[in-house]
């Protein structure tokens, strides 16, 4: 009978350690998962603020390729206007692909985190 109450005893002991467990890796998870929202929000409004300097570079590119054109601006310079513009596009583009990696990472961390 003793032997039946220690066994008990140490069940109980060993399944609420083990959901204590479960609620720190659930609060850790939170935690984890405020922090990457939070940084979200920071890559959200730099984007938002490449997007608003984009669109005028857009304009001065579009700018540049008319004067092109109508051949008043030389093709080295316009050549290199046009690289500029293009690095900048790429930049958008990492930007707005980070973004989405940090929300798959969100998603992940949010599904696999124990619930409590």
């Amino acid at each position: 009978v003793e032997r039946n109450i220690r066994q008990s005893e140490v069940l109980k002991s060993k399944r609420l350690a083990i959901e204590e467990r479960c609620r720190l890796d659930a609060q850790q998870a939170k935690e984890k998962i405020w922090e990457m929202y939070q940084r979200r929000t920071l890559l959200l409004e730099q984007l938002r603020h490449q997007e608003e300097v984009f669109a005028i570079d857009t304009q001065l590119f579009e700018f540049y390729t008319t004067q092109f054109k109508e051949v008043k601006i030389p093709a080295d310079f316009y050549l290199g206007e046009q690289r500029k513009y293009l690095d900048k596009k790429f930049a958008l583009h990492q930007a707005r692909l980070q973004i989405r990696m940090l929300e798959a990472e969100m998603l992940a961390t949010a599904h696999s985190a124990p619930i409590h």
